[in-house]
């Protein structure tokens, strides 16, 4: 009889710390997940930042190349004489006339 109960005894114990177990586990499993999402929030930041940055200086670059460019025009219309610019500015008027022109009969077709 005495050993019958501490069987029970042995085995109520055991059940309960299997319980104790898996409640550690599963504790120390959200735990883990937590810090693996903390984790990666940080890592999208810093990418994010870092991509942020980059489009950013692309832009600015891109702005600066354009700078010049209408630098570089105005320094070349300067230095043209006042008929030879004009007929320069018409023919550029002309060929974005053109190209508008093309824009809007490519969408009037589709």
């Amino acid at each position: 009889k005495r050993a019958r109960r501490a069987a029970e005894e042995e085995q109520k114990h055991n059940e309960r710390q299997e319980k104790n177990d898996r409640r550690r586990a599963a504790k120390s499993l959200k735990v883990a997940q937590a810090a693996a999402m903390i984790m990666f929030q940080i890592k999208l930041r810093r990418f994010a930042r870092r991509w942020k940055a980059q489009k950013e200086a692309e832009k600015a670059q891109k702005e600066a190349e354009e700078a010049a460019k209408l630098a570089e025009r105005e320094a070349k219309l300067d230095a043209m004489a006042p008929e030879e610019r004009e007929a320069f500015l018409k023919a550029e008027t002309d060929a974005i006339k053109a190209e508008l022109d093309r824009v809007k009969a490519e969408k009037l077709e589709a």
